[in-house]
């Protein structure tokens, strides 16, 4: 065997090992990108934002039923406090979670009649009163240090600070910012609601 032929048989080996067990450059630059793509997902998820179905119409005609919405989860702490007309992820008793806005901040006065909500005097809401709900008129009372008054945006929703009282900073766990997806019933049938899709 001469010793050109022995030199190909060679090469041709060392290419062919060279390759066992990987994949095409191609494939594997793809494949480390869906890696990577998917660890970034899944740390935003867990750590940084947290996504809410809107299943009622307590929130209308802001939030809708079928809205699908971005929270941005530790939006606020001991140096950022929530903003009133923030919308923000509240935590009730029981493991539910609700999306309310903030009307009343630490240090504000609440007060409420049979038919609305007043904080520092002014009109915030209606109250709607029904028998069953529990809803009577309350005397003025101030927000402690870590204490917020949050409201739904239809008067007659019950899971608020109108029957639930003022809700605790650890309560909130982070601010609304975003509509990323909408989908509503059209006539007989559902489709995506395009115009409700954008920031909050």
């Amino acid at each position: 065997m001469s010793s050109n032929y022995r030199d190909e048989l060679t090469l041709a080996s060392d290419v062919y090992g060279a390759g066992q067990g990987r994949f095409p450059r191609p494939l594997s630059g793809m494949f480390r990108l869906l890696v990577f793509g998917a660890v970034v997902a899944v740390v935003l998820r867990v750590f940084v934002l947290e996504t809410i179905a809107v299943d009622s119409a307590s929130m209308g005609p802001v939030l809708m039923r079928g809205d699908r919405v971005v929270v941005l989860r530790k939006s606020y702490g001991e140096s950022r406090m929530p903003q009133r007309g923030d919308i923000v992820l509240i935590a009730l008793p029981g493991a539910q979670k609700v999306l309310r806005r903030v009307a009343g901040l630490p240090g504000d006065r609440i007060s409420r009649t049979a038919s609305e909500v007043l904080i520092n005097g002014e009109r915030a809401a209606s109250v709607f009163p029904d028998a069953q709900s529990g809803r009577v008129e309350l005397a003025e009372i101030v927000l402690k240090a870590g204490e917020f008054y949050v409201l739904a945006e239809l008067p007659q929703a019950g899971a608020d600070s109108r029957t639930l009282g003022p809700v605790k900073g650890p309560q909130l766990k982070g601010k609304a910012v975003f509509v990323y997806w909408s989908w509503a019933r059209r006539g007989a049938s559902f489709g995506p609601s395009w115009e409700r899709i954008g920031p909050l």
